[in-house]
């Protein structure tokens, strides 16, 4: 039994030492198997040009198929002291079929260096360089980019020319899947072109815009966390407790929108948009509120479909993001609800506000000291149609009444029917008010406008305010006596004004 063990270790011994001397010292068959792992674990073909071994040391060069190349040069292959290094031109995505996924085409120039515990690499990349080192014991690594070019990244991805400007970046962590990365991206000298500006939806910003922007992140257990910040001339936006999942594509993170100044909107101080959003299973949902109002407005969307709803959401924070005066003052609700899966969205949107009052300025002229009533509903099909209807009531009666609104995207007109039952002012008393008028919105203009009471009606054929105010109104007046004392009841006012 001992003798055929030790045949059999003989054999296997001699025919180890067969195969080893033909891959050191056979260039034929070393190539072949060169050839043939790049093959398998490369997904390329491998052409070796020169190969050459001397006792324990190797150098080779080869191109791919993709014309990338390789030279490796090694010493003290067999000594815990050996030291290898490879010198490469060629692209990330070479390696998509090692990756099982494909990678970006991104070109780059390195050596790569290892030796006992350490290996290094030296990249020129993007314009810019990389250095990577990682112990070869506990696996743990760090590395450093630096004036990484971002035309240069787009033009190779064939993207249009979104943005110029540098990255640089810094990381830790361990190659060990329990561990965990951490690293930071900051870009600098960056400007974002008209066609990122466009895609964004940011016309406000004039192109070339600047932007600083940088990314802190860890990525542990398939969740990358972490903050963003990005600062335009007009905006700011910050992330913080931002939370991905690779395994499920969520994310949830806490937000905050700001301007610089009151243009385009007035988002600054107490202005500022702040709340959360999470986004699950193709679901949007996005909680968001000023440090001046009491309860967040609330948003959802679902691919073609949209929900906001809020309780209290006070009339002054809106003017004052709107840059509008502070003419009204109070609160109101919104349940609104939008089908985007049509050309022209369907819509329903409910406002309501129990508790509108006017400024002292115009609470005085228009003598309204009690709060009004206010019920604003709009609606529309899946057309070009949408409907929208208007009741307004003062807690003292002084003013009741509702009006209806009838718009036609395709002919871009509006057409206005309202009624007052009451209105009662301090210069102004009048019932059954009747309104009417069609105006095109984006030419600012005003036509066929018609007002009747019982006792006045009023005509303006046209108006045009688009540049300065310019009208033709045509007026007759009846019951004089209500406004001259001792006027004759019979008498009538008519005129004609060109303004």
């Amino acid at each position: 039994m001992f003798r055929i063990a030790k045949r059999v270790f003989i054999v296997v011994a001699l025919s180890l030492i067969i195969i080893i001397s033909s891959i050191l010292y056979v260039p034929s068959t070393t190539q072949f198997i060169i050839e043939y792992a790049a093959a398998q674990y490369l997904g390329h073909t491998l052409t070796v040009e020169s190969y050459r071994v001397n006792g324990s040391s190797l150098s080779l060069s080869g191109t791919f198929d993709d014309n990338s190349s390789i030279r490796i040069s090694a010493t003290r292959l067999l000594s815990p002291y050996r030291r290898i290094k490879i010198n490469t031109a060629t692209n990330v995505a070479f390696f998509s079929h090692v990756s099982k996924s494909k990678l970006p085409k991104i070109a780059f120039d390195a050596t790569m260096l290892w030796t006992q515990d350490r290996l290094q690499l030296d990249a020129r990349i993007l314009e810019g360089s990389l250095k990577a080192q990682m112990d070869t014991n506990t696996l743990d690594y760090r590395y450093t980019l630096e004036h990484a070019d971002i035309a240069r990244f787009l033009a190779d991805q064939d993207l249009p020319a979104y943005a110029t400007g540098f990255i640089n970046a810094v990381g830790r962590g361990s190659a060990n899947s329990s561990s965990s990365h951490t690293g930071k991206i900051t870009s600098y000298n960056m400007k974002m072109l008209k066609p990122l500006i466009s895609a964004i939806k940011l016309q406000a910003l004039q192109a070339p815009a600047a932007l600083d922007a940088s990314v802190k992140y860890t990525y542990e257990d398939d969740h990358v966390t972490g903050e963003i910040s990005a600062d335009t001339e007009l905006y700011t936006f910050f992330f913080d407790r931002t939370d991905y999942s690779l395994k499920q594509h969520s994310i949830q993170s806490d937000y905050r929108i700001s301007t610089h100044s009151n243009r385009p909107f007035n988002l600054k101080g107490d202005n500022a948009l702040k709340g959360k959003l999470t986004y699950k299973d193709d679901n949007l949902d996005v909680e968001t509120a000023t440090s001046t109002m009491h309860e967040p407005l609330y948003i959802h969307y679902h691919p073609a479909r949209l929900k906001v709803i809020s309780n209290n959401i006070p009339i002054a924070t809106v003017t004052s993001i709107l840059n509008l005066p502070n003419a009204v003052y109070g609160h109101f609700g919104l349940d609104a609800a939008a089908d985007l899966n049509t050309t022209h969205p369907k819509v329903i949107l409910n406002a309501v506000s129990e508790d509108l009052t006017l400024n002292a300025e115009l609470s005085k002229e228009f003598n309204l000291t009690r709060p009004a009533a206010l019920k604003l509903t709009v609606s529309s099909e899946a057309s070009s149609r949408y409907w929208a209807d208007v009741g307004l009531h003062t807690e003292d009666d002084s003013i009741k009444g509702n009006m209806h609104l009838n718009y036609d995207v395709s002919t871009r007109l509006a057409v206005f029917e309202g009624r007052l039952n009451r209105l009662t002012l301090p210069w102004y008393r009048g019932r059954n008010i009747a309104l009417r008028a069609t105006a095109d919105p984006l030419k600012r203009q005003l036509s066929d406008a018609h007002i009747e009471t019982p006792f006045e009606s009023i005509s303006i054929p046209r108006l045009n305010a688009k540049d300065g105010l310019r009208a033709k109104v045509d007026f007759s007046v009846r019951r004089l006596d209500r406004f001259v004392r001792g006027a004759d009841s019979t008498l009538t006012l008519k005129g004609h004004s060109n303004i």
